[in-house]
């Protein structure tokens, strides 16, 4: 995905011209559709070209030169797949009732967004940066039914671990945790995490994604789930060439895949769910069982994570024991 096509409309520099003096932008939605524009013409697009769904707005940082917004995608609630090539974000002047196009980011290639019943749990997450030389005063409305990612969920703990005023508290909650979780070996659903490296070699085509490259490790079984995060450092190559969210085990084979061919190696992080008998612990540091917490934990939890900012009472959905136990067996193929 290069989503090279990118520009603020002429809507959005005049809201950014606004913001020298003195007032305040706030972002408010973001879209995401299907169909380019000829890039000529983006700044002066008032909405989407073909607009299917509306995403989730998880934060906004301040970088050296600008301000960085995270957009999330996932398949929740979309009835048919698409191809997403538009990417809109739309803010408004100090609170303003009605808001207006601020960017657009477009690729005609783009990224195949599957439905919901063909992938429930599929997400991906975007960055798009707004260059200014001035500490103007831009906010988010952020969106309360976003999912929360490994990814966002491992930034935000890695934000709240470093930060001294950090509450001991949580670190004696985690060794109580984790001496639960050593306290139920006996069940049957074990993780395991590791380190690789996507290759530049080895590729070949595929019938479902344009290539696929098979990583050969012999811990690596066909009823293993793997959870592949890519590493910050190696975030650029992979959005270079379009690296799936997702990936396959086979018996001694971790098969992942990609638009195009990376022309550096990619370093991820793998987790494993599987069968424990099917799992090398001593070649990946543990095997630890999977324990639900109930809705008021897990509700208390990530309102302790995310720094109180989550809304409050039961708006966030949290899976109960028994339904979570269900999905695992679902996807463990009642193991």
């Amino acid at each position: 995905m290069a989503w090279s096509d990118s520009t603020v409309t002429n809507a959005g520099l005049v809201m950014l011209n606004e913001l020298l003096a003195g007032r305040t932008l706030t972002i408010t939605d973001a879209v995401g559709g299907t169909g380019t524009a000829d890039p000529a013409t983006l700044v002066e697009l008032e909405n989407l070209q073909s607009p299917v769904q509306t995403l989730s707005l998880l934060g906004i940082e301040n970088q050296e030169e600008g301000k960085r917004v995270k957009i999330q995608i996932t398949s929740t609630g979309l009835a048919e797949g698409y191809q997403l090539q538009q990417v809109a974000v739309y803010a408004a002047l100090d609170n303003a009732e009605e808001s207006a196009l601020l960017f657009v980011m477009q690729d005609d290639k783009g990224i195949w967004i599957p439905s919901e019943s063909e992938t429930p749990g599929f997400v991906v997450e975007m960055y798009a940066f707004i260059a200014m030389t001035n500490d103007v005063k831009i906010q988010m409305v952020a969106t309360s039914g976003a999912m929360v990612s490994v990814g966002l969920l491992e930034e935000a703990l890695e934000k709240h671990n470093k930060d001294p005023e950090a509450h001991p508290d949580i670190r004696a909650s985690a060794n109580l945790a984790n001496a639960a979780i050593q306290g139920l070996l006996d069940s049957n659903i074990g993780t395991a995490r590791l380190d690789i490296t996507v290759p530049i070699t080895g590729w070949e085509t595929d019938v479902l994604y344009p290539y696929h490259c098979d990583i050969a490790d012999e811990q690596f079984t066909a009823d293993a789930v793997p959870l592949l995060t890519i590493l910050p450092e190696s975030m650029a190559a992979a959005q270079d060439c379009g690296m799936a969210a997702c990936a396959q085990t086979l018996d001694g084979i971790l098969r992942v895949y990609a638009e195009t061919i990376s022309t550096e190696p990619i370093q991820a992080s793998l987790a494993l769910l599987g069968v424990k008998p099917d799992i090398d612990s001593s070649a990946t540091g543990g095997v630890y069982d999977i324990t639900v917490a109930t809705p008021e934990e897990a509700q208390e939890m990530m309102q302790e994570v995310f720094e109180g900012n989550l809304p409050a009472g039961d708006s966030i959905p949290f899976a109960t024991p028994e339904d979570a136990q269900k999905m695992m067996d679902e996807v463990l193929g009642g193991g």
